[in-house]
């Protein structure tokens, strides 16, 4: 086996963090391709490989982004494509004018905290009466609940006890299109 690439230490501090992305041309030759790791050895040790792509055949040639149809990065973009076609968040093979794959969230009002080991939920400058419905998912700190019975604006019970407890974290529920 040939080394080509290798890559060690930590990568990403939290789970916002962009994955490391790395292309390796191979062009002209036959490979068999390994993925060797090795983690820590504490219980917080671990690694992922996601997203491979292995392409044969001719490099395309690089889109000019100057004659890109989309109007820029970041905030307020739009799609002006003068041959219509579709656009995709998650897929790219869009089948309808926006096809989107994944799961959508928006971020609830205030913040919320649970303690270990409890299904009830304590907000502050929420408004859970307002935004959630009885059954409604919730993602608190990794962790994904059903709400069980909305007590108000700042108190809910939800379905099952946090596993480790969370404090002044911010809510996320399922979005509605």
């Amino acid at each position: 086996w040939k080394q080509v690439w290798t890559i060690s230490g930590q990568r990403h501090a939290n789970h916002s963090s962009a994955w490391t992305r790395k292309q390796v041309n191979f062009s002209g030759t036959v490979r068999k391709i390994r993925f060797k790791g090795t983690t820590g050895s504490g219980y917080r040790g671990d690694m992922a490989i996601d997203q491979v792509t292995v392409v044969t055949g001719e490099e395309l040639p690089r889109p000019d982004p100057a004659a890109s149809p989309w109007s820029k990065s970041g905030t307020d973009i739009y799609y002006t494509d003068t041959h219509g076609g579709n656009v995709g968040i998650g897929t790219n093979a869009p089948v309808a004018d926006l096809s989107i794959l994944g799961n959508l969230s928006r971020a609830l009002t205030g913040h919320v905290t649970m303690s270990a080991g409890s299904t009830q939920v304590s907000g502050a400058e929420t408004r859970f009466a307002e935004e959630l419905r009885v059954g409604d998912s919730l993602l608190i700190e990794r962790e994904v609940f059903r709400v069980t019975e909305i007590h108000g604006d700042t108190v809910l019970t939800v379905d099952t006890p946090h596993t480790v407890g969370a404090y002044n974290a911010a809510a996320y529920t399922d979005s509605d299109l």
